[in-house]
């Protein structure tokens, strides 16, 4: 794991390009790669890798799921999901 972490970096919202309008991910872990890609752009044209939800009190389950699907459409490899008791669910495109 600390060699990926040498190879990119972690930031706090991110805008991405999905299929339902522009979303902001709470926060990203993004490539060297995928980061010269999308450093120059107001809004990334493909995700992060690793895009983390944190769900606040006025979420919604299912407004969290959407995201994570739009998230995984735009590219992410894994969407990670917070609840307001610090649970993380760990998603990629083959499930939980």
């Amino acid at each position: 794991m600390n060699s990926l972490i040498e190879q990119g970096i972690a930031f706090p919202e991110c805008a991405i390009d999905t299929q339902d309008n522009v979303k902001v991910a709470d926060v990203v872990w993004v490539s060297d790669q995928r980061l010269d890609i999308i450093e120059d752009e107001d809004v990334a044209s493909i995700a992060p890798e690793i895009r983390v939800e944190i769900r606040a009190a006025s979420n919604t389950l299912k407004e969290m799921e959407e995201k994570r699907n739009l998230y995984l459409a735009a590219k992410a490899q894994e969407v990670w999901l917070c609840d307001q008791a610090g649970k993380i669910r760990f998603y990629n495109r083959q499930g939980q």
